[in-house]
């Protein structure tokens, strides 16, 4: 027995079946993760290095110079790009898309381990980091206190609160930023010190012998048995200010003769604050495998049980939750789900006229649905916002195949079969029609799968989920649907005469008819439709040339992220100040619709070395602002009003890209990167390059990555000076560091708490550059053991494939990103780069390339569906006819997104992908039915007008039920909802011009190239040979 007619005899087992089937269904969807995004492995790898006192050119010749050389071994291997500053060396090493990272980490690692030798001693073990989306911080949480001052609440926090918080399952990681941190100072006179013919690495040395109780051994007296230890750490400050530094003319000399030792605070590096007031925040990292949105539930309830255990030491509050934005989206998406399902049931009701009926073919699609997420959690695709859209994209097109079998079973229980015979007739009957069309919907989906680059990883769920949801609907009209309607005993009720249902029915035969005299009319005026339908496709791709390109529509998170910077140099009291101003004129701007804003004033270094600029002239504003429908102002629009409100502001360089693109490819619109040798030569020329981008209409944030530069007092010393004193360079640059920067020497425990314990000379002592070269070492002022050098130099060296370069980029606001691309290729090829090569990327890069890829998949899953129908059909020719809707429905499209303003994307181009699988279905049932009229002995003509009589409501119902559902994801409500407008938006407009062409177009063209002896020759001679 075949499949429906198992279905219908063995009625109880498939029901028992179909109930096993949901209530998996619904198990997997409750072990299904929620997240924004799915699973991503980032092709790059990090690699961090630092060196106390280097500066950027020391750093880049001692330290990157080397790693680069190592690392490019590695196979693999894109790109490798570096940055070198101040005592820190970062390279990004970026791989091919489909790498496998933990290989290549294992290689990196293998790679640094051959030329360490070559590094300095002074630098750390190179750090090897992976990039993936859990190093984006999850959540931030602020805390402050009324009772605790802010060295207590950051002890607090770092040393109680932290722990607890990471011990939370799925969490990685945390930093804690703000607030002030103690330590004990020893700051060390300068003229005692020599006096007493001592140096600070001596004081260093001394303290750092002393840290830990050293273990002394077991011993056994007189059968007594114990453990031995030289109780070496100190108990208290006196304790440091006796231990013995040296001996000067025999005496010892303690180290309180020569530096005071009290409890003090560290250097202030960076400023927090929440909502105007001074704070400590915690920054919340997950592990990479670990669900977001759970992760983010589970510190939401252990911060309660943590505010209630500590009373009121502190109150604490989430600045920022990214399982909010998920939430909402996902609900939203969920929310469009549903209106999509009672929209489709509307125009099911509508057209059957029976609420049954409509019944059996609108439960087809929360059962397709329901077993769709068995796939997924084989499958291990979250629920993100790309598979859940493809569910919403899904639901329109799930009652396709349950539509044309009830339609069928309908047609035979009018020609007198039983609902048993009928069931199991009629689908099989169209079986295998339904299954192609469910096989060129899936289909084109392949060619997406192999798109290289972000976009092919990010669309390979949504790919999958619609194919999964698809196949269901297949498996459930070729089973349920027959099997309910075999129960079903009154198919289509049956009304009165003068109802409203009866005058509804006679309206649809009345369109029928029209139908089918506008079919023929059109039959006997063939070429004039062809030919005007080939005009009006020429004429569209004209059109399409005016639409503007887009690379990815962002989402609107309800977030708004600005890094800015004063000029290199700036401290840190003035950038606070100037944070001061940006942050009243923000809450001015934003007005009711601001939530929350957290304010941070430079950097603290670790990490943030990693992630981005360090230095006390940086600025960050996180805002977080009320849901999308409760202002009336887009992200998109503050984010105008606050580049205007910037521009006035002349020493400000910032930016509002790099941190809200969610690792969606290149963070920048625009990015030029310029090569060379000389690093004045790269400014000059990279200055001249951003006066020129800041002329294009729409570029908006333009900055370089050079253009920052600073005053670098060098020392060059005197060898021979050196030589007589017993002195090397190296101990020079380490007296200098400890003398200006400090040197953690040990650490000093009180009860439970530990503090660095920091050598430094005196306040007094190193506050002017007066200072810096009357500094001795071995009783001789710098002066005397050489010469300084005053000099510009750049803060950071960028380099790329191991060549030094210069970036110039910028955001693109006003004007499509296509447009801007254009203007920015002609200025370069006509500006002068005294013959430095340079590359055009960021986005319009990624653009260029992903927009090329999706087109040829768009050309690829056309001959793929071809493939399908021409093994369906054993034949060339009726296929052929059919795919001609795929470039018809563009029509559709060009027109649709030229009235609407919607841009050519990404995502509107795979809504042309999925189109390509759609508008082919109604085409394959007209064709299908028409060739079994005909082979039954009707001619053509007759054959393709009762075709499209016969088949005019299945079609139509199918196309509707799609086009509608779509509505609500096309209007684009609601978080998250935007990225998926333009696909909706494509989808809808090609589909309705495409269902025309199937009722016309494709019955003109049927008969003109069937009547044709050569075409029909070739196709009859394939068929023939092949029985052969």
């Amino acid at each position: 027995m075949r499949l429906p007619e198992i279905a219908v005899r063995r009625s109880i087992s498939m029901i028992m079946v179909f109930i096993a089937f949901i209530g998996f269904g619904i198990f997997s969807l409750s072990q299904l993760g929620l997240d924004l995004f799915p699973k991503l492995e980032f092709p790059q790898i990090v690699i961090v290095s630092m060196m106390r006192g280097t500066g950027p050119e020391e750093m880049e010749r001692l330290v990157t110079d080397v790693l680069e050389e190592s690392v490019s071994q590695v196979m693999n291997l894109k790109n490798i790009e570096s940055t070198s500053g101040s005592g820190s060396s970062v390279i990004f090493a970026e791989f091919e898309w489909g790498t496998d990272m933990n290989q290549a980490e294992i290689d990196i690692r293998n790679a640094l381990d051959l030329y360490e030798d070559q590094l300095p001693e002074d630098v750390t073990d190179p750090m090897v980091i992976a990039l993936d989306p859990s190093l984006s911080p999850i959540m931030f949480l602020s805390f402050s206190s009324d009772v605790l001052n802010e060295a207590e609440l950051r002890y607090l926090i770092e040393n109680d609160i932290e722990p607890l918080i990471n011990r939370i399952d799925g969490v990685g990681s945390t930093m804690t930023r703000g607030g002030i941190e103690e330590q004990i100072n020893v700051d060390v006179n300068p003229i005692i010190l020599s006096e007493q013919g001592l140096s600070l690495s001596q004081l260093v040395g001394a303290l750092s012998s002393v840290r830990e109780d050293v273990p002394a051994g077991d011993f056994s007296f007189n059968g007594t048995y114990m453990n031995m230890k030289v109780e070496t750490a100190f108990h208290s400050l006196e304790e440091i200010g006796r231990l013995v530094v040296g001996q000067n003319a025999g005496m010892p000399v303690q180290l309180q003769n020569v530096a005071s030792i009290y409890r003090g605070y560290k250097d202030i590096k960076s400023i927090v604050r929440v909502d105007g007031s001074s704070s400590v925040v915690m920054v919340v990292f997950r592990r990479a495998d670990a669900n977001t949105v759970n992760v983010c539930g589970r510190v939401v309830d252990s911060l309660s049980e943590i505010d209630d255990s500590f009373g009121s030491a502190f109150s604490s509050s989430i600045v920022f939750s990214q399982a909010d934005f998920i939430n909402k989206s996902i609900m939203n998406l969920a929310d469009t789900g549903l209106i999509a399902l009672v929209v489709a049931s509307l125009v099911l009701l509508f057209f059957l006229r029976s609420w049954r009926t409509s019944l059996v073919v609108a439960i087809s699609i929360p059962v397709s649905v329901i077993l769709c997420f068995i796939a997924l959690r084989l499958f291990d695709i979250t629920l993100n916002l790309i598979s859940l859209s493809g569910l919403v994209l899904a639901v329109g097109m799930l009652v396709d195949n349950s539509i044309v079998v009830l339609e069928n079973i309908f047609r035979h229980r009018e020609m007198g079969q039983s609902p048993q015979q009928a069931s199991i007739a009629a689908t099989e009957e169209v079986g295998m029609a339904i299954t192609a069309s469910t096989l060129t919907t899936i289909v084109v989906f392949l060619p997406i799968l192999f798109v290289p680059g972000i976009t092919g990883m990010m669309f390979r769920d949504m790919s999958l989920t619609i194919s999964f949801t698809i196949i269901m609907s297949l498996f459930v009209a070729l089973t349920l649907v027959p099997l309910l309607a075999s129960k079903t005993k009154n198919l289509v009720s049956s009304h009165k005469k003068g109802s409203i249902a009866h005058k509804h029915s006679l309206k649809m035969d009345g369109v029928l008819e029209k139908y089918k005299a506008l079919l023929q009319k059109a039959l006997t005026r063939k070429k004039l439709v062809i030919l005007g339908t080939a005009v009006l496709l020429v004429i569209s791709l004209l059109v399409m040339q005016t639409i503007p390109r887009e690379f990815m529509e962002q989402p609107d998170m309800g977030f708004i992220s600005l890094n800015a910077e004063r000029t290199f140099g700036t401290d840190l009291e003035s950038t606070d100040s100037t944070a001061n101003v940006i942050e009243m004129q923000l809450r001015e701007l934003l007005g009711e619709d601001l939530q929350s804003m957290y304010v941070k004033v430079g950097q603290e270094g670790g990490m943030e070395a990693v992630m981005g600029d360090v230095g006390p002239n940086q600025m960050s504003f996180m805002m977080r602002l009320c849901d999308v429908t409760d202002r009336e102002k887009s992200v998109s629009a503050y984010k105008d009003e606050i580049r205007n409100m910037l521009d006035e502001m002349p020493d400000i360089q910032y930016d509002m890209e790099k941190s809200s693109q969610m690792m969606m490819g290149s963070s920048n619109a625009v990015e030029i990167t310029l090569y060379g040798d000389d690093l004045e030569e790269l400014r000059s020329v990279a200055e001249q390059i951003g006066v020129e981008l800041s002329s294009i209409p729409g570029t908006k944030e333009v900055t370089t990555s050079i253009d920052a530069h600073s005053t670098e007092l060098s020392f060059v010393p005197g060898y021979v000076q050196l030589a007589m004193r017993g002195l090397s360079p190296a101990f020079v640059s380490g007296e200098l560091s400890t003398a200006f920067q400090g040197a953690p020497a040990t650490f000093y425990r009180e009860i439970d708490d530990e503090f660095d314990v920091v050598v430094r000379l005196a306040p007094e002592f190193r506050d002017s550059q007066e200072d810096f070269r009357a500094f001795t070492i071995a009783g001789m002022p710098l002066d005397g053991l050489g010469t300084f050098v005053e000099r510009i130099a750049s803060p950071e060296i960028a380099r790329r494939n191991q060549s030094r370069v210069a970036s110039i980029f910028c955001a693109v606001s006003g004007r499509s990103l296509g447009d801007v691309a254009k203007d920015v290729d002609v200025m370069m090829d006509t500006l002068d780069t005294r013959g430095m090569r340079f590359e055009v990327g960021g986005q319009t890069s990624d653009m260029k390339e992903t927009l090329l890829f999706l087109g040829l998949a768009v050309i690829v899953a056309a001959l793929l569906v071809y493939m399908v129908m021409a093994g369906q059909f054993e034949s060339l020719l009726e296929p052929f006819i059919i795919i001609l809707t795929i470039p018809m429905a563009l029509i559709g499209v060009i027109w649709t997104l030229f009235i609407t303003g919607t841009t050519i994307s990404v995502t509107s181009l795979i809504g042309i992908v999925l189109l390509a699988g759609i508008v082919v279905n109604n085409g394959i049932v007209l064709i299908d039915y028409a060739n079994r009229l005909r082979a039954d002995g009707m001619d053509i003509v007759n054959a393709i007008v009762t075709s499209g009589v016969t088949r005019f409501r299945p079609i139509l119902m199918t196309a509707l039920t799609t086009i509608l559902a779509l509505a609500p994801l096309a209007l684009g409500l609601g978080e998250g909802s935007e990225m998926w407008a333009p696909m909706a938006i494509s989808v809808m407009g090609g589909l309705t011009v495409a269902t025309a062409l199937t009722l016309f177009l494709v019955p003109c063209l049927y008969v003109v190239l069937g009547s044709h002896k050569r075409f029909a020759k070739f196709s009859r001679k394939f068929q023939t040979d092949d029985k052969n």
